[in-house]
């Protein structure tokens, strides 16, 4: 069983204008990365990476953000440390924040111009490079859930 270091959330724009420059991405992204499939001798221990949005987020939702990463960075731990695979790390990682209207995806999407929810996701495996996706998906719960679906389900 791995050990669990305990989940740290680095701040990377503290304040209002330092923030603004980080807007690049609206919508949550997690990724592990396992050092172990390079050719070099690197540590073979996972690295779980949870970005929660980059725009100008105004003071009064950075407690929110953090707590969400951090909610969600732990899901992935949990998972990883009972011996669940990258890609179920990441799903329910990204689940966790889907049901954060904190974030831009799930329950936080945004409505289109005629109220309707519409969604993204895709999820890739590294060591397959295979990937599933959806785009523009209205009435289901978590469209990572349906990518991951989508990914399991595809024949190549």
């Amino acid at each position: 069983m791995r050990q669990n270091p305990q989940p740290e959330v680095e701040n990377l724009a503290p304040h209002s204008e330092s923030r603004r420059l980080f807007s690049v991405l609206d919508y949550p992204v997690v990724s592990v990365i396992s050092f172990s499939t390079f050719e070099v001798d690197l540590p073979n221990d996972p690295v779980l990476v949870v970005h929660g949005g980059a725009w100008a987020i105004p003071d009064e939702m950075v407690n929110a953000h953090l707590n969400g990463v951090r909610n969600a960075l732990a899901a992935g731990w949990t998972v990883l440390n009972r011996g669940g695979s990258a890609l179920d790390a990441v799903e329910e990682a990204v689940v966790i924040m889907e049901d954060d209207d904190t974030f831009d995806a799930g329950r936080g999407s945004f409505l289109t111009r005629d109220g309707h929810v519409q969604m993204d996701a895709l999820i890739m495996d590294g060591a397959t490079m295979k990937a599933g996706g959806v785009g523009c998906v209205e009435r289901v719960r978590s469209a990572i859930r349906l990518s991951r679906l989508v990914l399991a389900r595809t024949k190549t």
